[in-house]
């Protein structure tokens, strides 16, 4: 662990503790004081919403302290808050009053809402941004070790030691001494920069700060969601988040009732249940967080949903099950939930600016809190229709949602999963994949040997961000095409074989001026300079001049990069035999077949070559044709 974030994750897990604690003391209260277990289920939805509301209601106050006040000092503040309402929960629990303790669970929501985006924001601040996925994992790590010792705590307390409403109260007061203690360690580095961070953000910062002075959290979210919609793909992240935490706050509300009512488990057996899923998401974000420095996790993150969904398939369909089997499930459901979480927690740090951090965070915690206090809802709703473990039934299939939704929705995502298939059938090696990660701005011109080319070309960068330029009848093979090449910031091309439409030649023919004003805006721009796929294996440029003009203005410090690949030619989705292109769907239900039958994987070669100097020497001293045949001689030779 960076020694940096020590005083942060120590503030972070003592408050987590706390909050934990005196839900859990609530809940096990709560199945003591009351016998009717339809009832229990509904205060425990109660309560489990008086915590959440506030982060709906108030994130845009927080945003506003974090802004104005500084995050150190607002998490100092926040701290000191935490005395007299804890206070207060132990005069609840003391004279055994719902309401009181309610009360006071509404108000350590409060608190811990108001402070949330600033104790995010200073991940960054203290770590930098090399180390966003480590400060991530080790946030969210003290988070849920603060909820496996709340929960284990109160447990024993009530249902081993069989202590007192006193005796138990007394905790409350000590840890919130404890987290003053620890917020005051916390140390900012004084020189704090932004270069560093990776965005495409390009909207008017203005309105970020205007932002910062909204109260109304109807229209916080509005404006908040209307900026990260200029992130591509945040939005996403932020709801498939968000079913993360409706899925965690419902394991937390049921497990408890679920273990004591239809596993039978006593008050200490049933609390070390629940707080071995914070065991098991605590390890997972340990693990995806160091992971995550050095390897591309997110991409995972569909996968881990599924595996997510499948383990809650089997929980509900088994029942009953030995509570030793029941455990391991548990465990292993927990440790993929990690994995699941970290890698999008650290995706928004990584992808939003610090003038926009406190927004979104703010944001973020509107939209998860939201979720969590549906769960109160569904939950409830469905203890009282249904046995106990359908809850399980109903996670896997909004688990299983959102990891498909996660890939439709996020460029990133399909491009790493369609890679992970094709990996399948073709066996890829890439030669010069270091020049397209100079941190420069590339011009890349590809030969065209089959359809999948640029799809494969899309999933093995997964990671950078090009934009290409796309024949129109792509944009015509229905909505889920265009979809996906909008995710792809495709740039439509009209289909001049199939049109003489002027007003598509005169597109054309300003297709230059769209690439260059890309390039001048540092956009890594892609196109094939044939325009279409080869008809004999051998690449015919013929008398296009996309590229002969681009390259006699090519701005200055964009680098080409020339991409030759090799050993398509003969696939399904070239022309070989083919008087026409393969057709994308029939091509695409044949691809799926092969899948199926025992081959060697095709040999692809993906061959990345800076020609710079070439190109710009052939277009200013050359002709089209000629430029066009050197051209055709590079990909050919």
């Amino acid at each position: 662990m960076n020694k940096r974030f020590a005083a942060l994750f120590t503030t972070n897990f003592l408050g987590t503790l706390n909050d934990n604690y005196q839900k859990m003391l609530a809940l096990l209260f709560v199945t003591q004081w009351i016998a009717d277990v339809g009832m229990q289920s509904i205060y425990i939805a109660i309560a489990g919403a008086a915590i959440v509301v506030p982060y709906i209601f108030c994130s845009p106050i927080a945003n506003r302290l974090a802004e104005k006040y500084g995050k150190r000092n607002v998490v100092i503040v926040a701290k000191w808050c935490e005395v007299p309402i804890v206070s207060i929960a132990s005069i609840g629990f003391y004279i055994h009053n719902l309401p009181l303790i309610i009360t006071a669970l509404l108000l350590m929501g409060l608190q811990s809402s108001l402070y949330s985006p600033a104790k995010y924001g200073l991940i960054r601040e203290i770590g930098g941004v090399e180390n966003v996925s480590n400060g991530m994992g080790g946030m969210e790590a003290a988070s849920f070790g603060g909820m496996l010792l709340g929960t284990v705590l109160a447990s024993l307390m009530i249902g081993t030691f069989g202590m007192n409403e006193l005796q138990c109260s007394s905790v409350l007061i000590i840890l919130a001494c404890l987290g003053i203690t620890s917020a005051y360690l916390i140390k900012v580095p004084q020189q704090f920069t932004e270069s560093n961070y990776a965005s495409d953000y390009s909207g008017d910062v203005s309105k970020v700060q205007k932002l910062v002075s909204a109260l109304n959290p109807f229209v916080y979210a509005k404006e908040a969601h209307d900026i990260a919609r200029r992130h591509r793909g945040l939005n996403s992240i932020i709801y498939v988040l968000s079913v993360f935490w409706w899925f965690a706050a419902t394991m937390q509300m049921g497990l408890l009732v679920f273990c004591k009512d239809e596993m039978n488990l006593d008050d200490t057996a049933a609390g070390l249940m629940v707080a071995l899923t914070a065991i098991g998401v605590s390890i997972g974000c340990v693990i995806a967080g160091a992971i995550g420095k050095k390897k591309f996790e997110l991409g995972r993150v569909p996968l881990y949903g599924v595996l997510m969904s499948a383990i809650l398939v089997v929980m509900f369909a088994v029942v009953p099950m030995q509570t030793w089997l029941y455990a391991i499930l548990l465990l292993a459901l927990s440790i993929i939930g990690g994995f699941f979480k970290v890698p999008l927690d650290a995706e928004i740090q990584r992808i939003v600016k610090n003038e926009e951090l406190n927004v979104i965070l703010a944001y973020f915690n509107q939209i998860s809190f939201f979720a969590i206090f549906i769960a109160s809802i569904t939950y409830s709703v469905i203890s009282n229709i249904y046995p106990q473990h359908a809850m399980f039934l109903m996670l896997a299939i909004g688990l299983f949602a959102a990891s498909i939704y996660a890939i439709f929705t996020y460029r990133p995502l399909i491009a790493y999963t369609v890679r992970n298939l094709l990996h399948l059938r073709y066996k890829v090696k890439i030669v010069g994949k270091e020049h397209l990660y100079n941190q420069r701005t590339h011009l890349i011109l590809p030969n065209h040997q089959a359809i999948i080319d640029p799809i494969i070309i899309f999933a093995e960068f997964y990671d950078h961000k090009m934009y290409p330029l796309v024949d129109g009848r792509f944009w015509k093979s229905g909505m889920i095409v265009r979809h996906i090449l909008g995710l792809m910031n495709a740039v439509e091309v009209p289909d001049l074989a199939l049109t003489h439409n002027s007003q598509d030649v005169n597109q054309v023919k300003s297709l230059n001026n769209i690439v260059l004003s890309n390039l001048q805006e540092h956009n890594d721009i892609i196109f094939y300079p044939s325009g279409h796929i080869t008809t004999d294996g051998k690449e015919t440029i013929g008398n296009r001049r996309l590229a002969y003009e681009v390259c006699q203005q090519l701005p200055e410090k964009v680098e080409v990069l020339g991409v030759k690949i090799d050993g398509l030619w003969g696939s399904v989705w070239s022309r070989k035999g083919r008087r026409t292109s393969p057709p994308l769907g029939q091509t695409l239900l044949r691809a799926i077949g092969l899948l199926f039958i025992i081959r060697p994987r095709r040999k692809v070669l993906v061959h990345i070559q800076p020609i710079t100097t070439k190109v710009c020497r052939w277009a200013t001293t050359l002709e089209k044709k000629q430029f066009n045949e050197q051209l055709e001689q590079f990909y050919n030779d």
